[in-house]
Order: C-alpha cells, then sequence, then structure tokens
C-alpha cells in the first residue's frame, strides 16, 4: 500500500539552523520526533538538538495528518512548518522554608518578596536567603494574614506593598535588607485580595471582599502622630483614594500593566478593563467561572485568567466579540498565572492540584509540569524571565532556572 505523504516548506527564526527553503514530502503519520530527527539530517548536527514545530499557529503534539484535519487545513496544500529549539526542563536553583503558608510573590532587582499569612512579609535574595522578615510583626502594625503583596523599583529604591485581612495597605520602603515602613493605607471594609503598583510607581490600585476597586495616590496623606516612635519614622496615613465601581460580588484581582487602564477580576465573573484617565469602565467580559488569577502581558496584549474550574482562559480584550482559548491540565483551582517578561507565548501557572505549569499558548499541552507536595498558591518571574520562582501552602519556596527562546 502506497504511503500518503504531504508536501511541506520548513521556515524557522533561529540563527544558523535554517534548512534549504524547498518543499519536502514527509509521510503524514509523521509526529514531532519524526520531524525533528528529519531536521537533525538536514543540518548534519554534530549533537542531536530537539525540535518542536508549529503548524497553523499550533505546536504540532498528535500526527501531522491528525494535527492538519483539526486545524482544517487541506493535506492536498504545501503545509508550512515553522520549527524552533524545544525548551529544556527547568531545572531547582534554590530553595527555601518561609515559616508559615506563603500567599503571594513579587520579585523586583534582584530580591523576591513574599506575603506569608503569618502576619508577615519577607525578603529573600538571588542566593534563597532570607535577608528581611517579619516587618509587620515586630512592628505591630496588623494582626490578619498578609494576602497580597507588590514591589517597584523607583530609581533604584525598592518600594513595598502589602495588603489581606486588616483591611488595610501598607507600604515600606526596603533599604539596606531592611523594611521601613512608609505609610498605612485605609479605606476598604473588608479583605485586601490583590493590590499593583502604576508602572510609574506613583500610585497603587487594590481590590478587596468589599467590591471595591481602589486608586490611591501615594504623594498623599498625612504623617500619623499617634506615637513618638512613629512619628519619628514618617509613616503616612492615606486616606483619600478613587473608586471604581462596578464588579457586584468581591474583587479577586487587580493589575496595573500599562499607564492609562487597570485590570480586575471578580467572583461576579467578570473580567474589567478600567479607564484610569476618566475613571470609567472601558469595556469588560464575562467567563463561565470565577476568576481565581488574573495576568496581562505588555507583550502580546492578551489577558490569562485562572478559574475554579482548574481551566486557564486566554483572551484578547481587542476584539469585538471575545473568544477564550482554553488550557486544560490543571485538576484543582488555578491560583496564579503569570506571563513571561518577554515572550509572547510563554506562561507560568499554579493550582491547588500541588503543580507548577509553563505553558506555550501555541499548544493546549503544558510544556512541562513540575510536581509539589503541597497547594501551590503563587508564581512569578524575575525581569528577563530567565528565572521564575514558587510558592506553596506548607510555606515552601523554591526558584526554577529557565532556558527560553523569546
Amino acid at each position: 500500500m502506497t504511503e500518503t505523504t504531504i508536501l511541506v516548506k520548513f521556515s524557522t527564526k533561529l540563527d544558523g539552523f535554517q534548512v534549504s527553503t524547498t518543499t519536502f514530502n514527509v509521510p503524514s503519520d509523521s509526529n514531532r520526533l519524526a520531524l525533528s530527527r528529519l531536521i537533525n539530517h538536514l543540518l548534519q548536527l554534530p549533537k542531536v538538538v530537539p525540535f518542536d514545530f508549529i503548524v497553523g499557529g499550533e505546536f504540532l503534539r498528535t500526527t501531522l495528518q491528525e494535527h492538519l484535519k483539526e486545524k482544517g487545513i487541506p493535506i492536498e496544500s504545501t503545509v508550512d512548518i515553522e520549527y524552533t529549539v524545544a525548551l529544556p526542563a527547568p531545572q531547582p536553583e534554590w530553595y527555601n522554608q518561609q515559616e508559615n503558608w506563603v500567599t503571594s510573590l513579587s520579585y523586583c532587582s534582584s530580591f523576591l518578596f513574599a506575603g506569608i499569612a503569618n502576619q508577615s512579609i519577607s525578603a529573600n535574595n538571588e542566593s534563597g536567603i532570607v535577608c528581611s522578615t517579619d516587618a509587620l510583626l515586630s512592628d505591630g502594625i496588623t494582626k490578619r494574614p498578609v494576602k497580597t503583596i507588590d514591589s517597584f523599583d523607583n530609581n533604584g529604591k525598592i518600594e513595598v506593598a502589602c495588603g489581606g485581612k486588616s483591611n488595610n495597605i501598607h507600604t515600606f520602603s526596603f533599604e539596606n535588607n531592611t523594611f521601613i515602613h512608609r505609610s498605612i493605607l485605609t479605606g476598604h471594609n473588608g479583605s485586601i485580595e490583590s493590590l499593583c503598583y502604576s508602572p510609574n510607581g506613583t500610585h497603587l490600585v487594590s481590590g478587596g471582599w468589599d467590591k471595591k476597586v481602589n486608586v490611591w495616590d501615594l504623594n498623599s496623606g498625612s504623617t500619623l502622630q499617634t506615637t513618638e516612635k512613629r512619628s519619628r519614622l514618617n509613616i503616612k496615613t492615606i486616606s483619600e483614594f478613587t473608586s471604581l465601581d462596578g464588579h457586584l460580588q468581591a474583587v479577586t484581582h487587580c493589575i496595573w500593566p500599562v499607564e492609562k487602564q487597570v485590570l480586575s477580576s471578580s467572583l461576579d465573573g467578570t473580567i474589567a478593563i478600567w479607564d484610569i484617565q476618566n475613571t470609567a469602565l472601558a469595556s469588560a467580559y464575562k467567563t463561565p467561572k470565577v476568576a481565581t488569577a488574573l495576568d496581562y502581558s505588555t507583550v502580546n496584549s492578551l489577558i490569562a485568567t485562572g478559574h475554579n474550574d482548574s481551566i486557564i482562559r486566554i483572551a484578547d480584550p481587542r476584539e469585538s466579540q471575545i473568544t477564550m482559548k482554553l488550557l486544560k491540565s490543571h485538576k484543582n483551582l488555578v491560583t496564579c498565572v503569570a506571563w513571561h517578561p518577554q515572550s509572547a507565548y510563554l506562561l507560568a501557572s499554579a493550582g491547588y492540584d500541588n503543580s507548577i505549569k509553563i505553558w506555550d499558548i501555541r499548544s493546549i499541552t503544558p510544556l512541562c509540569t513540575i510536581p509539589f507536595s503541597t497547594k501551590m498558591t503563587a508564581v512569578c518571574w524575575n525581569e528577563t524571565g530567565d528565572i521564575f520562582y514558587s510558592a506553596g501552602a506548607n510555606g515552601f519556596m523554591k526558584a526554577h532556572k529557565f532556558t527560553h527562546t523569546n
């Protein structure tokens, strides 16, 4: 019986890995491994290099014929196939143990900041050494768990903000491995679930159980005079804010990715995009399940949301009719999603199924899954995207080395 073949043309953006632009007849049942062997043969490489293949905008994860059928591409046509080096598995760099459940992570200027459920925050250097912690407890500022943390590089000076079940936000300068308390932001009437600095660091946005998305001017406020100690420290109280009203239930996440827009998610199933200049709702779309995680990529302008049905949904807010790509691999609630800072395709996620996953959104199958022995609560990248950090319910934090191409 004659073997069915498909006419293909290969291309790549990789320097030094180009093959002839002529067409090739390949067996229709060729999979990724078979095509990788072919490219290695054509290149005559001294050492085998594993390749991945993109057909019709998505990674090949079945046979070529099955993939073309699923994508509606006729096998009689010449098929364009782009190839790239397959990413190696992430490698562990370091780990450490915090005193309690780690609720959130934020990376800034060689430091990893963590919000912890024992009412504290910690700073960890690039070697994983805890260089400062218990800032909230030592000052007696709050008696409630920290649920969210963010950090910002202000021209070489690191600013840190955190919030949680105390209903207040606390801001700090991080200097000489020490947290210096700068201000208390009061105005929420429920637990603060999420906060984020503006791109220029002059404002904060926060969201919580009172259904509010609040915008704070960090240059406003007055110095507290409640104690001599706090007066010497010049701790400000900020109680004036702009409220963005519209969510019908608790706000689960809020982010400020670009100067003029804030995004928020809510238990009401709405993803809202706010016009900060006009303090008005610019647009919104509904998701079928509650969004428990939210991030926006400034590289590809896509929104990623994680949900309580274990699915990650990718949406393009520029579309007039929002369609969502579904990434299904987690087996429990998705707690965190984080776009790669440089790649238009890479995404990290954490879940209550005791796993961290790395995705290339051109495939519905994760590039890798890293198992843990506890619920995973947070994941974030460093500025260059060559290391990502994970944290879980048992206080375990880990750094992972990640090799990538944009």
